[in-house]
């Protein structure tokens, strides 16, 4: 009972660290972008990829119906 106590607890704190290094990287990251970019450029780069993105979902045909 004490071994599977024990590879929990690692098992979690290996998670929760990992969880933790993602987040500073990706504030390490938003730094990095904000003292390369212009807002402009980064607005740019935010609409294309909106774009892109939007670009992939389907888009549904309506029909609408007349009540008379």
């Amino acid at each position: 009972m004490k071994k599977i106590t024990i590879s929990a607890v690692a098992i979690g704190l290996t998670l929760s660290f990992n969880a933790l290094a993602t987040s500073a990287l990706d504030s390490l990251n938003i730094e990095s972008i904000k003292q390369n970019m212009t807002t402009e450029q980064i607005q740019t780069v935010l609409d294309d990829w909106k774009t892109e993105q939007l670009s992939l979902v389907p888009n549904p045909t309506f029909t609408q119906s007349s009540s008379k």
